[in-house]
């Protein structure tokens, strides 16, 4: 399984991923923004790991960052919620552990992929 740690505010060598990996994050942490503050999380104390891609979108773990300033023991780090971000548009979905499915998160919208030239 991939697993690529993506620490929020650091940069990332550009080599290091695909222009549609970095707008899959980009749309991912746009969305986060609006759905951690209401559940008392912040991107600060966040990280993404991206678990899977396949052709069509790329699997994000969201886990709980502990120690510091974020509080919580630093040898766990819990996933908080996974994402299916598409590559080429679309709307984001959170898996739902319960029900075994993806399913379209609250406040998700379309995005059309970006034109190719």
């Amino acid at each position: 399984m991939l697993a690529t740690c993506v620490a929020w505010g650091l940069p990332r060598a550009a080599s290091a991923a695909s222009d549609l990996e970095a707008q899959a994050e980009l749309r991912l942490r746009t969305h986060l923004k609006k759905q951690l503050p209401p559940r008392g999380l912040s991107l600060d104390c966040v990280d993404l790991f991206l678990e899977a891609s396949t052709p069509k979108y790329y699997e994000y773990a969201v886990r709980e960052r502990h120690g510091g300033k974020c509080g919580g023991d630093p040898e766990v780090a819990p996933i908080v919620d996974r994402f299916r971000v598409p590559k080429r548009g679309g709307k984001i979905l959170k898996y739902d552990p319960v029900e075994d499915r993806w399913l379209v998160t609250a406040g998700a919208r379309a995005h059309s992929s970006p034109p190719q030239v």
